[in-house]
């Protein structure tokens, strides 16, 4: 029976061995350097950044440094046992701890142990613990005090991706250093090298491709490069690459974004066409387009170029191409857009993340772009009194000898508070009060601290939610609260809802009625939904009432109650106390 030889990965193969080896990172590499040179090397260190960018290698090459027993300067010579050792990962001082799995207090109690222990083969010992953020926040404590007074022959090298999970405390006991993504020219060429030593033929585009597509990460390029490698027996083209990572041709994204600077619709709609027939993973071809966009961005923003340096000669020579073509506007709005429906895409937790058709969503967004940016539609002039113009005085039903005439506006501040029509139009600019400023703030900053919509769901109504995480306005007129849905069925889901009512009543206080509409521009009503839901009263609406028939009303109002005269403003008063009387009968 023929024997299974196990190949050894190539990342693991070609994990640094010497900080001249390390790719990326020269800022890291010099820091270190200096450090052994003068023998201030800390006790403790905090690697931060993205995955695959060389934080355990470095953790690893600091303790090959500490450790290694040959002669010459301070870096690692690895020929000497201990260097070999820690090459093997059979060094008895080097203890490498995953903090995903031993992340209770129990586990940082025995590592406390181990520290007090004196070294087994040299004069020092190593603690890489990877994932740090991981541990729990007991572990953290337990672990804080070794950190604050290590033993001297102690050394700690931590690890992490989300440095923001780690205590202050922790952090401010260590040196930190935070790694950077690698370039994408810079993986490219080390996959070169390394496609060279391994004896593998592999093309300069399919190199370029990986190298994109592991983002900055060294360690996924490789990772890709060795499953393509055995995919393609030795020989890897750009096609194998493409078919094998579901990744779309960059002829292909060019021809989209053609489409999107000449503003050909059905010309995009056909590239579409051909991806999804070709088999490409879509959101993978959206992400390749939100790169390419982004270029295009970063081009129009630094016109000299510099931005460009990781993009080949050719495809930097398209981008200057669309950057000098296309508006900076449409370029944002369509990056914009290309973004959101890439996010809406992966949501898994919405509805349209779980789109069983992914094309559509960017069929409509290339249909946006195209139509560029849209410009808010001025508000339609007010045929109404001008505000320049001040308003006419009411003409008297009866002269009155005695007292002096009084204004117009002295009757406005005696007559009951009423909704203005033209300050309640949602696109008024009509200062707001005091009160309505202090209202509105107040129920803004409660509306986003509770979240009210995740409080609808846990009250049982999912279209609520969506309702209120969606509204397009919220405005206070007077003592009435407007609240604008994007839909006349979510304006009535949130009318009927009791609990919506209640909680709006709690944000704004008892003296305020609740109107919910719907529309983009609409002139807002007055109140007609006390916050229990119940008809609330108002004042009378006199728009219909002609000046002749207020006259007449007036006049057979005054031989009733036998008054010295009546004006138009006390007429509408009394009818409004006459409808509360009659309402709370």
């Amino acid at each position: 029976m023929k024997a299974t030889v196990v190949a050894q990965a190539l990342y693991r193969k070609w994990r640094s061995r010497s900080f001249a080896e390390l790719v990326g990172q020269p800022h890291i590499v010099r820091t270190l350097e200096n450090a052994l040179e003068t023998g201030r090397v800390a006790q403790a260190y905090l690697f931060n950044g993205p995955r695959g960018t060389g934080k355990t290698s470095t953790a690893r090459l600091l303790a090959k440094a500490l450790c290694c027993v040959g002669e010459g300067d301070a870096r690692p010579c690895g020929a000497c046992p201990a260097c070999r050792a820690i090459d093997d990962s059979s060094y008895l001082d080097l203890n490498e701890i995953d903090a995903a799995s031993n992340n209770g207090v129990e586990d940082v109690r025995e590592l406390r142990h181990q520290v007090q222990s004196a070294p087994t083969e040299g004069q020092v010992k190593i603690f890489i613990i990877d994932e740090v953020h991981m541990l729990s926040t007991s572990a953290f404590n337990a672990l804080l005090k070794t950190l604050e007074e290590p033993p001297p022959h102690a050394y700690f090298m931590l690890a992490t991706t989300e440095v923001h999970k780690i205590p202050a405390t922790v952090i401010s006991r260590c040196q930190r250093f935070d790694f950077r993504r690698i370039g994408s020219a810079e993986i490219e060429a080390h996959l070169a090298t390394i496609a060279k030593e391994e004896g593998c033929d592999v093309e300069e585009a399919a190199l370029s491709m990986i190298a994109d597509s592991a983002q900055g990460g060294m360690r996924d390029a490789i990772g890709l490069l060795d499953q393509v490698v055995s995919f393609g027996h030795d020989t890897v083209s750009l096609e194998l690459v493409q078919s094998m990572l579901g990744l779309s041709d960059i002829q292909a994204i060019n021809a989209f974004i053609d489409s999107l600077v000449a503003g050909d619709k059905q010309q995009g709609l056909e590239v579409l066409e051909s991806v999804v027939e070709q088999g490409r993973s879509l959101p993978e071809f959206l992400k390749q387009l939100v790169t390419q966009l982004r270029w295009v961005f970063r081009m129009q923003m630094d016109r000299t170029g510099s931005s460009l340096d990781e993009v080949s000669r050719d495809q930097a020579k398209v981008i200057r191409g669309w950057a000098e073509r296309w508006p900076e506007a449409h370029t944002l709005h369509a990056l914009s857009l290309f973004l959101d429906t890439l996010s809406r895409m992966g949501a898994s937790q919405q509805p349209l993340g779980q789109t069983q058709h992914p094309q559509i969503l960017i069929e409509i967004a290339l249909v946006q772009a195209i139509d560029g940016p849209t410009k808010p539609m001025p508000l339609p002039a007010r045929e109404a009194v001008p505000a320049q113009v001040p308003a006419p005085q009411p003409k008297r039903m009866a002269p009155a000898p005695t007292p002096a005439p009084r204004t117009n506006g002295a009757r406005t501040q005696a007559a009951p508070a009423r909704t203005d029509p033209d300050r309640a139009r949602s696109g008024s600019r009509v200062p707001e009060t005091e009160r309505e400023r202090k209202v509105l703030a107040r129920m803004r900053k409660r509306w986003a601290e509770e979240r009210i919509w995740e409080l609808a769901k846990k009250h049982g109504s999912d279209r609520l939610r969506t309702a209120l995480r969606h509204i397009k306005g919220l405005r206070v007129v007077d003592n009435c609260v407007y609240v604008l849905f994007a839909s006349e069925a979510d304006s009535n889901l949130a009318r009927a809802s009791e609990w919506f009512h209640e909680k709006m009543r709690d944000y704004t206080g008892d003296d305020t009625t609740l109107e919910c509409q719907h529309g983009d521009d609409v002139m807002i009503r007055r109140p007609r939904i006390g916050w229990d839901g119940s008809e609330a009263p108002t004042a009378p609406d006199t728009g219909a009432l002609s000046k002749s028939m207020l006259e007449e009303l007036g006049a057979f109002m005054k031989d009733k109650i036998g008054a010295t005269e009546l004006d138009q403003q006390e007429v509408v008063a009394l009818l409004a106390r006459m409808q509360q009387s009659h309402n709370s009968e």
